[in-house]
């Protein structure tokens, strides 16, 4: 008797990316996205495989459909037109950090 599930395979999905590091990297000692995507693809039964190539090849071969997505992805007007986009992934807030020596100034106050 053959076991069916002997027939199944894991699903791959493939994503064009860029080295754009500490987001995503080839190294994934530099990058927290081929963990994150790791564990989405736990959730989903897929495994993302990731193509690094210039940004121009990642959306041709988007448009060609040779990738199943592209990461990171900026939403602009023309691409939401254009494109299913998901959810944020992850959001960041720049902040700058200064050391004062303990005696803040501003505007010139003491």
């Amino acid at each position: 008797m053959w076991c069916t599930t002997a027939w199944a395979a894991t699903l791959e999905l493939v994503v064009a990316t860029n080295e754009y590091p500490p987001y995503i990297s080839a190294n994934p000692r530099q990058s927290f996205m081929t963990e994150l995507f790791d564990l989405i693809g736990k959730d989903m039964d897929v495994r993302f495989t990731f193509r690094f190539m210039p940004w121009k090849r990642c959306l041709a071969a988007l448009d060609a459909h040779e990738v199943w997505a592209v990461v990171p992805f900026v939403p602009t007007p023309e691409r939401v037109a254009r494109y299913l986009l998901s959810d944020t992934l992850y959001a960041r807030r720049a902040k700058f950090f200064y050391y004062d020596h303990g005696s803040r100034s501003w505007h010139g106050e003491q």
